[in-house]
């Protein structure tokens, strides 16, 4: 079955009591957005796994839906700042591990 969002706006106060009973940290803004966020088809009908999925991201802190696009960003700056960190983490190694001397103690190697 869907409900339309009338229907799941009068239910919201509600939700927003078990969340607030399970300390789940909200605004009202954030529940009212709910909504827009559960009609993910924008055919002002609310199916249940369109109702479910919201819920599960409010009460986990993820309520900002994002785009491909974003989320590319997203990982191409993580990417970039583990690089730099790479970087120093090498320079740190570099001053502080002294380069290996010539062949390893027991290995015939050569």
């Amino acid at each position: 079955g869907e409900c339309n969002r009338a229907q799941v706006q009068s239910v919201l106060p509600s939700i927003g009591e078990i969340m607030k009973s399970e300390n789940v940290d909200f605004t009202c803004t954030d529940l009212d957005g709910l909504i827009d966020l559960m009609d993910t088809n924008h055919n002002d009908s609310i199916s249940k796994a369109e109702f479910t999925y919201p819920i599960i991201f409010q009460a986990g802190g993820v309520t900002e839906k994002k785009s491909i696009q974003e989320l590319q960003f997203d990982v191409s700056l993580c990417k970039y700042e583990l690089l730099k960190i790479g970087e120093k983490v090498d320079q740190l190694l570099q001053v502080h591990v002294p380069p290996p001397s010539g062949r390893a103690a027991g290995r015939g190697c050569g």
